[in-house]
């Protein structure tokens, strides 16, 4: 079973900088190309609160910066 996450000043700035990224790129392209499938934006706050596990943070973590990709959207 996997451990509690004990929370970091890093882990905070690095989760909040990740959402921010994501929801900016959200956005960007629905104000450019009005795309109808892009995912919804996310809270900051809620993503924080459903996070229990370092292993669950690690996983948020890489979905949010794996859609910062160039062509993700795609």
């Amino acid at each position: 079973m996997d451990t509690p996450i004990r929370w970091s000043e890093k882990d905070y700035s690095n989760l909040k900088k990740a959402v921010s990224d994501f929801n900016k790129k959200i956005r960007r392209l629905e104000k450019e190309e009005g795309l109808l499938y892009l995912p919804d934006t996310k809270l900051y706050s809620e993503t924080r609160d459903k996070i229990t596990t370092r292993k669950e943070y690690n996983r948020q973590l890489n979905a949010l910066k794996s859609f910062m990709e160039k062509g993700a959207e795609e």
